[in-house]
């Protein structure tokens, strides 16, 4: 199976430094942040697409800017932002040649109720995706409720689902979510904690089971890339590690998890 890690990983390198060393490494694919926040410490984010191809490595998906998030559902000043944010990035994915956007319905702990009127412009933003050929993956966050919400409204082959590992086991680790979208599932999002907090620590640092994830991906016949989106944050160990050495132990782990879908 192929692997994949978050572009950023906890270490202010150049674009191009931090690109070669995760292809050096072992990786086959990057995920990346589609926002304007970091510009003036690292450049503009169009720049990263023609750099990684460069440096031979994927795009698997590009993760949209969730700023007022909640505005998707209610009608409040500021929603046609949102909605418009949205659409960039699946045009950004289409010119760009990126085959995925993932996208938060929420943020935060106390999101706004469900509404027609969200499904309304979740249908806009799905109608973008199928005209540019993009798939949206939603990703589970605190209410994982809002997924099933959109999924029993809309039904589209561009509309899929995003697992996020760290958000289940600290959020709603009864949800079992990989059986519940298993068969809408394009992309993970995985690291560890130990269920108090989102640590995006490597895994096997903390109380996930990830055999019981990886029997999970091997049921569903998971065939996509094993993707971490990992810090040097915790613990406390790997903030010694330089950039080269927190890579190999990613990849070791990325490919420990890939071995037991496989094996």
């Amino acid at each position: 199976m192929r692997t994949g890690i978050y572009f950023w990983f906890n270490y202010p390198i150049p674009y191009i430094d931090r690109l070669n060393l995760i292809k050096q490494t072992g990786f086959d694919e990057i995920m990346l942040w589609w926002g304007d926040q970091f510009q003036d410490i690292d450049g503009p984010k169009e720049r990263i697409p023609v750099l990684a191809a460069k440096a031979g490595l994927h795009i698997e998906n590009v993760h949209s800017d969730f700023e007022n998030a909640n505005l998707l559902w209610v009608d409040q000043l500021g929603w046609q932002d949102v909605v418009n944010r949205y659409l960039e990035c699946i045009d950004d994915c289409h010119d760009y040649d990126i085959p995925a956007m993932v996208l938060h319905l929420t943020s935060g702990d106390t999101p706004p109720e469900p509404s027609e009127l969200g499904i309304d412009r979740m249908k806009r933003i799905v109608d973008r995706a199928e005209q540019k050929n993009v798939r949206i993956a939603l990703e589970n966050l605190r209410k994982p409720e809002y997924l099933d919400y959109v999924y029993d409204r809309i039904d589209s082959d561009r509309l899929k689902f995003c697992y996020d590992s760290g958000h289940e086991n600290y959020r709603s680790s009864k949800s079992d979510l990989l059986k519940r979208h298993g068969g809408k599932l394009i992309s993970l999002h995985l690291h560890d904690n130990d269920g108090t907090e989102d640590q995006h620590m490597l895994p096997g640092e903390g109380n996930i089971a990830w055999d019981d994830i990886a029997a999970k991906l091997k049921k569903i016949n998971y065939k996509g890339t094993i993707s971490l989106e990992v810090t040097n944050d915790m613990p406390v160990k790997y903030k010694s590690m330089t950039a080269e050495e927190f890579l190999a132990e990613a990849y070791k782990r990325a490919k420990w998890i890939a071995d037991m879908c496989a094996g």
